[in-house]
């Protein structure tokens, strides 16, 4: 159960390799864009000719404020002011206008000055509505205010600078309430991808983007029950932290707009767009816990991380190109929250002599030995199954903590590398181009396999029982290259991204158990890859009528692209089927029957590799998409605005669908504006959706099974009569008020309600009869040629309904010599199935199989439809101040159930967050702090309340349930440097 010496010298060996793939891989994309660029700059990259200007920034009062961003407008060449205020920057002789922006101010451009320094004076500001945004509208220059659909504006190139957290979706997790993602633990690949969710809806109902365009989801389906189950999302951690700007967040759905996935919202991801600035920092923490109970070898300290992050922008002419480039390096141990064993661990079959020798061989009947046989093997030596855990640990030397499951986050090693970049081709269009690469190595650990359960324990291999292992080799690429520009009145954006993922599963410490001792103990188990490609052609245009009119369509071809590569035979194979694909392969095991005598227990060992068979078979399917889509913005008055947008989208799989989305915004007065929205909407089926198949290994009615995931496509959908998959509908209305009061105080309050029709979900699971009807005997059959026992589909189900509330109110003042900014938003949702369960005729009366008890409850409540941060900024001369407490609300988790069924509920929690960060020098910012400074955890499980989820000890805290994670208090230093 420990990480040998040799297996860490060859995953750091493999690591190794794969950076340098990573490196060498990026450094060909950056060549190709490159290339490009090249080709339009030609001699003009050389031509360079620059001015230095300074100046210093205060507030009205002259107070100076440090970290205001300077950029360089049409340049981007940047820079951000030092503890007193002040700024140099080296820019091209062209430039003629700087920026000037921080949050709690507003943002002002000034025009270059001939010589001399300049002085700025910002105007406090509440909040960031006066910030321009990109989402959400094609008319550009709307502010946060003007836009008639709730935005959220993420400073992440800032408040990364403070944050405890180092991944962009646990940052986002703490900051926007609207947003749920949490690290899962045993739950297979997604130990090692947090699904990440708007508004409580599906991970696969929220669509990125990066610089406006679409981001490929990840190739990895979430089929264990947790958030996010049967469904697809996109990896937001993909992206180096350090090469994000800002993250945009649209809080209402638009698939007519953008197309497929936008029903929950859109998040869209910036790149930094900076020259000339240096910027590196290092992170390094650990979680220290107070409960000495969960302390792992004595430690009271355990999932070490370390990230080192670095951006830097290099001018390419004269006339504002630029290329930036960015990358970060991660290493990061697990964390374990289960205690020491307490259940069965050895049974009087297991027992040893002094010398440790096995005094009983089981093993002799797992071939064709009659029962007969074993019966009499079992009554001659007094064999009934019973508990001797604590005499054989004394024989053995060992403790039940050698017997410990991991539970908690798991090991992680990438690296990864971005680029953005924008070339001016002439006076009117300049060319663009972005994308990177990411390699991710994880180790996470499944269930222990223990000498109690024999089916899964082979001594002759594993004396004290094994705990498997699952370990990833994760490689995502991003690559877009477009112009844009004008064309007379027109606006044009003519651009193609492509962007793939592959995930790999090597597994170890493990077994096939229908070779037996012929078994090897490490398999290549294959894996999975999805490539997306998007081309779009933009057109808009203002026109002069009434108060300002704005026209935008365009077109966009899709092409996506799923494969399932296929393991080794060993990874997957049972080689204990007879030519009738019927089990040969027996294990006979003694137990007392009810009249207390010693009878034989039957079991068949199960084949391919423990913990995660791998993929039988290839799969390479891809489909086509077109869309044509129109939009209009039109001032009626300076006050009144109203919109629509119309998207056509044709499937080659599914077919066409038509959207609509219709908005409204009037200011009130000069502080006040209400909004509103209707939109419809859509999602199609993930390819990963239509054609994923798998055996997996899961825990069913607290015993570990192999299930059998099978494709709408397959014969035994067929022989179930089971419909193929169709797009989810939707349905949805924003309206909300937002504003400003109080000259230092603004307010935003949002209501949504989302209906979505034919949503698509994960059945539960159905097995065969060897001695039942016809069709069930071909369904036993199917289900053991898949080397399961039981099978699971995806099917269009249920409709559903989400409504909710988003608040956010912001203050921003002086307070005594510093400035403070206080931040409380707060989300409230529920989301509910909406009528009764679709079930296809040969299913009339087991509605349940599709949608049962646990599906509504993951629907329902597994992430929390309750969220509220508050958080505090105070920054008084070279010091800087961040205090947080995020409310996290009750979550319910289906995997823990007592006596009568009822699942358990966890109360909810707050959260504190607290670092403090100090300026060194100009260039050095020292950040030390802490997340979950208090040490809370969620509610325990009650062992005698809920003796199944507890698990003899394995999971005291939930595994499956998204709140806020169990590893406890997170301490942490950064170093960063502005050079």
């Amino acid at each position: 159960m420990i990480l040998t010496a040799t297996n860490v010298e060859r995953y750091y060996y493999v690591l190794k390799l794969n950076i340098l793939s990573t490196l060498g891989t990026f450094t060909h994309l950056a060549k190709a864009s490159l290339f490009f660029i090249a080709l339009f700059a030609c001699s003009a990259v050389n031509a360079q000719n620059t001015k230095t200007v300074s100046g210093t920034v205060t507030d009205n009062e002259g107070v100076p404020i440090p970290g205001v961003t300077v950029s360089a407008k049409k340049s981007g060449a940047g820079v951000n002011t030092d503890a007193q205020g002040k700024f140099t920057l080296q820019v091209p002789e062209t430039v003629t206008h700087l920026v000037f922006s921080i949050i709690g101010y507003a943002s002002q451009e000034v025009e270059v000055p001939a010589s001399g320094d300049i002085a700025i004076k910002l105007q406090e500001s509440s909040s960031q509505l006066e910030e321009i945004v990109i989402i959400g509208s094609h008319a550009s220059g709307r502010t946060v205010l003007e836009t008639p659909v709730p935005v959220d504006i993420i400073d992440l190139k800032e408040i990364y600078k403070t944050t405890p957290q180092i991944s962009i979706s646990q940052i986002l997790n703490y900051v926007a309430p609207s947003f749920s993602s949490n690290a899962q633990s045993i739950q297979d690949g997604t130990d090692h991808i947090d699904p990440a969710s708007l508004r409580g809806m599906g991970v696969d109902q929220v669509l990125v983007l990066i610089n406006g365009k679409r981001l490929h989801q990840t190739s990895l389906v979430n089929f264990q029950v947790g958030p996010g189950r049967g469904q697809v999302g996109t990896d937001l951690n993909q992206i180096p932290v350090s090469a994000i700007s800002k993250i945009e967040i649209l809080r209402d759905g638009a698939a007519a707009q953008y197309g497929s996935d936008a029903i929950a919202g859109v998040i869209n991801i910036i790149l930094k767009e900076s020259t000339g600035v240096v910027e590196v920092s290092a992170t390094t923490g650990a979680y220290f816990t107070g409960d000495k109970s969960l302390k792992e070898q004595d430690k009271n300290y355990d999932g070490q991380q370390f990230l080192t992050t670095f951006n830097y922008g290099i001018p390419l002419n004269a006339n504002g190109g630029f290329i930036n480039f960015s990358g970060s390096i991660e290493d990061r141990k697990r964390t374990n929250r289960a205690s020491d064993y307490e259940g069965t661990i050895f049974r009087d079959y297991n027992a040893t002599d002094g010398n440790g020798n096995l005094l009983y061989d089981i093993t002799q009947f797992s071939t064709d030995a009659t029962d007969d046989n074993a019966l009499a093997y079992f009554q001659a030596n007094n064999l009934t199954g019973a508990d001797i855990t604590d005499a054989e640990l004394a024989r053995r030397g060992t403790t039940r903590r050698d017997y410990t499951m991991y539970v908690g986050q798991a090991q992680l090693r990438d690296a990864k590398g971005y680029f953005n970049a924008v070339l001016p081709i002439n006076e009117n269009f300049e060319f663009y181009s972005f994308g990177g690469i990411g390699f991710r190595q994880g180790r996470s650990s499944g269930y222990s396999r223990l000498p109690s359960n024999p089916s899964r324990y082979l001594p002759e291999v594993y004396k004290d029982g094994f705990l498997p292992h699952i370990n990833s080799k994760i490689a995502d690429k991003t690559f877009a290259v477009g112009i844009r520009g004008t064309a007379g009145t027109w606006k044009v954006d003519f651009s193609n991204i492509y962007g793939s993922n592959q995930f790999l599963f090597f597994i170890d410490q493990s077994i096939n158990f229908s070779q037996l001792t012929a078994s090897q103990t490490s398999f290549d188990a294959g894996g999975h890859s999805f490539s997306q490609n998007t081309t779009n052609f933009d057109l808009s245009r203002k026109f002069d009528v009434m108060e300002g009119l704005n026209i935008a369509f365009g077109a966009e071809h899709r092409y996506e692209n799923f494969k399932i590569i296929a393991g080794e035979e060993a990874s997957w194979r049972n080689y204990g089927l007879d030519a009738n694909n019927q089990p040969t392969v027996f294990l006979r095991t003694p137990t007392l029957d009810a009249n207390g005598d010693i009878a034989v227990d039957t079991q068949i060992r199960p084949g391919g590799s423990q913990v995660f068979p791998g993929f039988k078979s290839n799969v390479n399917q891809y489909r086509n998409s077109y869309a044509f889509y129109g939009d209009i913005e039109l001032d009626v008055t300076s006050k009144f605005l109203v919109g629509g947008a119309i998207r056509y989208e044709n499937y080659s799989d599914f077919g066409s669908t038509t959207n609509f989305k219709a908005v409204s915004r009037y200011k009130l007065n000069n502080n006040w504006t209400a909004r509103a929205a209707f939109n419809t909407g859509f999602r199609a089926p993930s390819l990963h959706q239509v054609y994923f198949q798998t055996t997996t290994t899961q825990l069913v009615n607290g015993t570990l099974s192999e299930v059998g995931i099978f494709s709408n496509t397959s014969k035994l959908a067929q022989i179930l009569g089971l419909p193929k998959l169709k797009a989810e509908q939707s349905r949805g209305f924003t309206g909300g008020i937002t504003g400003t009061f109080l000259d230092n105080f603004s307010l935003s309050i949002d209501y949504f309600y989302i209906k979505v029709k034919d949503r698509v979900v994960f059945t539960d699971a159905i097995s065969g009869d060897p001695a039942g009807t016809p069709s069930q005997q071909q369904i036993y059959n199917l289900l053991l040629q898949a080397n399961a026992s039981v099978a699971q589909f995806f099917v269009n189900a249920i409709d559903t309904k989400t409504q909710g509330l988003d608040a956010v109110l912001s203050y921003a003042d002086r307070l005594g010599s510093g400035s403070l900014k206080v931040d409380l938003a707060a989300t409230f949702s529920k989301t509910k199935l909406d009528g009764d369960v679709k079930v296809p005729s040969t299913f009339e009366g087991n509605e349940s199989f599709f949608f049962p008890k646990s599906s509504k409850t993951i629907l329902e409540n597994i992430s929390p439809v309750q969220k509220q941060n508050l958080i505090l900024t105070y920054a008084l001369n070279n010091w800087n101040f961040f205090l947080r407490n995020v409310r996290f609300g009750s979550v319910v988790d289906p995997n823990i159930a007592d006596n009568d069924g009822n699942y358990m509920k966890f109360d909810p929690k707050i959260v504190t967050d607290l670092s403090v960060s100090y300026s060194i020098t100009k260039a050095i910012q020292l950040t030390v702090g802490s997340n979950n400074l208090l040490d809370i955890y969620p509610t325990k499980v009650d062992k005698n309340k809920y003796p199944g989820g507890y698990d003899d000890g394995r999971f005291r805290y939930q595994n499956a349930a998204s709140q806020f994670g169990y590893n406890g208090r997170f301490l942490f230093a950064r170093l960063n440097l502005t050079l």
